[in-house]
């Protein structure tokens, strides 16, 4: 079944003109094919045997077992201020002030989620500023915290919905992705985000859409850790659905098999659920 989608989905890549200029894709005829292409020329990851699990988890819990490595995740709130930051520039001073708090960590995750390049949502011309914005948190980040390496929540963007088989969508895609390239190369790391949301529990266009998301990313030469959760449909009474646990552990599965790693994810505060873990374990956290 992915190997029908993801030779559907070569081919859809192969007509689009930013692609061939810009990633220089060779035809594809599955998935296993792909991967033997990422192997043989290794991201900037270093040893392409190691597999790394971070937590990039904010749970309410005080404590909860081990799931990864530690990871800091700054969020805009801190960086630019409580409200509406969509055309808020970062002040200097006061993000090398925020920045300062982190000096014991080795990696930082940000995330600006009113920073986000959508042509449904902003004006073009209000939203090209942002670019300049990223790459001066990456500048300050690299003058106050020598040696961290950083990187952006949700970079580069999910093809899930540009996949759809929707030129015009796919068009915005790419057109979104050539202007955050600069970022993309700028940043030390690559997190996109394979969150299941949406009730996107569709396995044939979740998993094609990841690969094609990974394979996207690797394209630049950066280590690639996907954001996964347990988190599924949020309920009408505020709260979320577990996802189906044999999902998880393939995505886990998935992601030991063709990325450099993986970030479990929770928002701020989230809850922490005790009954998927032992389950998951194995294939996500050992």
């Amino acid at each position: 079944m992915i190997k029908k989608s993801f030779f559907i989905i070569g081919t859809l890549l192969l007509v689009i003109p930013f692609w061939l200029a810009l990633m220089g894709l060779p035809e594809v005829e599955d998935i296993d094919q792909i991967n033997q292409q990422m192997l043989s020329s290794p991201t900037a990851a270093g040893d392409a045997n190691q597999f790394n699990v971070f937590d990039g988890s904010r749970y309410a819990a005080k404590a909860y077992p081990w799931i990864g490595y530690p990871l800091s995740v700054i969020n805009e709130e801190e960086l630019l201020g409580v409200g509406e930051n969509s055309q808020r520039a970062p002040d200097e001073l006061q993000v090398k002030e925020v920045l300062l708090r982190y000096q014991n960590s080795r990696r930082i995750v940000i995330k600006i989620d009113s920073w986000r390049f959508n042509p449904d949502l902003y004006d073009e011309n209000d939203a090209l500023p942002y670019v300049e914005w990223y790459l001066q948190l990456i500048r300050w980040a690299k003058e106050v915290l020598p040696g961290v390496d950083v990187g952006f929540y949700d970079l580069p963007y999910s093809p899930w919905f540009a996949l759809l088989n929707n030129m015009t969508l796919m068009q915005e895609y790419e057109h979104v992705l050539s202007l955050m390239e600069p970022v993309i190369q700028a940043s030390d790391s690559l997190y996109p985000a394979f969150l299941v949301q949406y009730q996107q529990q569709d396995s044939e266009h979740l998993f094609s859409s990841m690969i094609t998301h990974i394979y996207i990313a690797k394209r630049f030469n950066k280590p690639v850790y996907p954001l996964i959760s347990q988190k599924g449909a949020v309920k009408e009474n505020g709260g979320f659905d577990l996802l189906p646990l044999e999902l998880i552990q393939r995505q886990c599965q998935f992601l030991r098999k063709y990325a450099d790693g993986l970030v479990w994810w929770s928002e701020l505060n989230e809850k922490w659920e005790d009954s998927w873990y032992d389950e998951v374990k194995q294939d996500c956290f050992n």
